[in-house]
């Protein structure tokens, strides 16, 4: 706040990561100082919702990173893969960054495995990236959503829909 005050920082945002942390926010509240968080919340981890009313409700911004899921798989693995059978173990294999992110598989399997092939329009065997984003944007108590991409293709498709 102090940084904020003499002109350091524009903003102060309360990132909200974990489910412990979702549950400790809803039973809290928004922080005072903070102008705005920065949540988890895509179309296949959706589980910030109240959370992110909350915060609309109490007049913060709301910021959303891995509106595509992270980085920790392709695109086309979170497509083509079918989750209803997949493991955590399935993600770690299919990830580049491999057992690197067995320590960090309970947050990373949440976001990144899913349905995404249902944002697939007829005839795609891929979904693009467009429509996820735009899922994410369609919530009317997002402020933004902070979007990573693989290549020029994703952000044109990711743009798009806007």
């Amino acid at each position: 706040a102090e940084l904020k005050r003499v002109g350091k920082v524009r903003a102060l945002c309360l990132i909200r990561h974990f489910a412990k942390d979702q549950e400790a926010y809803l039973k809290r509240g928004p922080e005072e100082e903070a102008d705005a968080d920065l949540v988890i919340y895509n179309y296949v981890c959706r589980g910030q919702e109240p959370g992110i009313e909350r915060a609309t409700q109490a007049g913060k911004g709301v910021l959303i990173m891995k509106a595509l899921g992270g980085q920790y798989l392709s695109w086309e693995h979170k497509n083509a893969t079918d989750w209803t059978g997949a493991t955590g173990e399935t993600l770690i294999q299919l990830s580049p960054l491999g057992e690197s992110i067995r320590h960090e598989l309970e947050l990373v399997y949440s976001f990144s495995a899913g349905p995404w092939r249902e944002l697939a329009g007829r005839g795609e065997s891929v979904a693009r990236t467009g429509p996820a984003v735009s899922w994410v944007l369609n919530n009317r108590h997002v402020s933004c959503a902070l979007v990573a991409v693989a290549s020029t293709a994703e952000l044109e498709a990711a743009l798009a829909c806007v």
